[in-house]
């Protein structure tokens, strides 16, 4: 039985070194400024400051890679989280989106928060200080609201719907 368990340790062990060496690159985009949800909508200071704290590592341009992006398979995984992350939503490029889909966006934000979608569990226990208090979803939410009304006011109706 010793022999199995060194051999399986062994195994293991082994398998971790050769994964370090496969890794995909750190998830590169750069956006115009001028396409950040700061430039698109008001953004009022406390809400920007949430969202940088809370949800820019991976719905934006601007990651700040933990130091556990180094090693194996946690890179994989961080990768696939921002990828996915910023095909959900990239506040960098928002302004990019068609109108339709930035004010869709917009009322996702808030559903997602409401059902304690985001941030990611895991994403809060790793970075402490992120998750977010009753104020500062209230203050998103308020945010959200009357930035999907400005859009109302500003835009005919029928281009913020998507078109089957």
């Amino acid at each position: 039985m010793g022999k199995i368990v060194k051999a399986l340790l062994f195994i293991i062990v082994l398998a971790f070194i050769v994964i370090q060496f496969f890794r995909p690159d750190k998830v590169v985009d750069i956006h115009p400024e001028e396409l950040a949800v700061n430039h698109v909508f008001e953004v009022p200071e406390n809400v920007m400051s949430t969202f940088k704290n809370s949800c820019y590592d991976c719905h934006s341009d601007e990651i700040k890679y933990p130091w556990y992006w180094n090693v194996q398979p946690a890179r994989w995984i961080l990768h696939d989280h921002i990828v996915e992350g910023r095909r959900e939503l990239n506040f960098s490029a928002i302004g990019s989106y068609p109108l339709y889909r930035q004010y869709k966006k917009l009322r996702e934000i808030r559903e997602e928060i409401e059902e304690g979608k985001m941030p990611v569990k895991g994403y809060t226990v790793m970075h402490s200080g992120t998750s977010l208090s009753d104020d500062q979803k209230k203050e998103i939410f308020a945010w959200a609201d009357q930035a999907r009304a400005a859009m109302e006011a500003k835009y005919p109706a029928d281009s913020l719907i998507r078109k089957k």
